[in-house]
C-alpha cells in the first residue's frame, strides 16, 4: 500500500509539473507575440510617417472629411474648429470658427459662423480678418463674408469693410463696398479694397479720401 501511495504522489507530481511548463510556455508564447505586435505596429507607423509628406491630398480635404457617427454619413457639422487652405504657393492659411455646417450633403459648402481667418502674404506679412458668418466652397476654394468685416494688416492698419470674397487659387480678395480704414498713417475712406498676397499688397479702388496724421509724419522724419 506504501509503494501504491509513492507511486500516486509521483504522478501527481509529474503531472503538475507538466502543468506548470505548459502554463509558462504559454505565458512566454504570449509575451513573444505582444513583442511582435508591437514591433509591426511600430514599422507601419513609421512607414506611414515616411510617405505622409508626399500625400497630395490637401489639409483643408483632410480636415473637412468627416464622418458622423453612429456610421451615418450626413451633413458635416462641428464646433469651435480650425480649417487649414494651402494656396497655390503652398501657404496655409487657416480660419477659425465657432459652428461650420455644410448646406447639404455633399455640397463641400460650408456656412460658417464667428469667423476669424488669417492669410499670410509673400513677405510675411499678413492679414487677420473677423466676421459674424461666411460661406467656404470647398471645390472652388473660396471664402465670402458678406457682412461686416474687420481686417487687420500686421503692418499696423485696420480696415472695416463688408462682403469680402477671398479666392484661395489666386491668393487675392476684394470688397466692393465702402472701406474705413485707420492705422499708422491716419485714416482713409474708399470705395473699395483689393489684396493681393503673392505681391504683398492692399490697393483701394474708387474714390479714396486719405486723411494723414501729423504726428505719424514727425515719427517718419526722426
Amino acid at each position: 500500500m506504501s509503494n501504491i501511495n509513492k507511486i500516486d504522489k509521483f504522478i501527481d507530481g509529474d503531472l503538475a509539473e507538466q502543468e506548470y511548463k505548459r502554463s509558462a510556455y504559454l505565458h512566454s508564447r504570449k509575451i513573444t507575440l505582444i513583442k511582435i505586435s508591437l514591433l509591426l505596429l511600430a514599422a507601419i507607423l513609421g512607414t506611414s510617417l515616411l510617405f505622409l509628406p508626399t500625400l497630395k491630398k490637401d489639409i483643408n480635404e483632410i480636415a473637412i472629411d468627416l464622418i458622423i457617427p453612429n456610421g451615418d454619413i450626413e451633413k458635416m457639422s462641428a464646433e469651435d474648429t480650425t480649417l487649414y487652405v494651402t494656396d497655390a504657393k503652398g501657404r496655409v492659411n487657416n480660419f477659425i470658427a465657432k459652428t461650420i455646417k455644410e448646406t447639404s450633403v455633399g455640397s463641400k459648402i460650408y456656412d460658417i459662423l464667428k469667423l476669424e481667418a488669417s492669410f499670410p502674404l509673400d513677405n510675411g506679412e499678413w492679414i487677420k480678418a473677423s466676421s459674424p458668418n461666411g460661406i467656404y466652397d470647398q471645390v472652388k476654394e473660396t471664402l465670402q463674408l458678406p457682412r461686416k468685416v474687420e481686417l487687420v494688416y500686421s503692418k499696423g492698419m485696420n480696415i472695416d469693410t463688408r462682403n469680402f470674397f477671398y479666392d484661395f487659387k489666386t491668393a487675392s480678395g476684394f470688397s466692393k463696398q465702402p472701406v474705413v480704414g485707420y492705422g499708422f498713417l491716419g485714416h482713409l475712406n474708399s470705395e473699395g479694397l483689393q489684396v493681393n498676397a503673392d505681391t504683398h499688397t492692399i490697393v483701394f479702388t474708387g474714390k479714396t479720401t486719405i486723411i494723414i496724421d501729423e504726428d505719424s509724419l514727425k515719427k517718419e522724419t526722426k
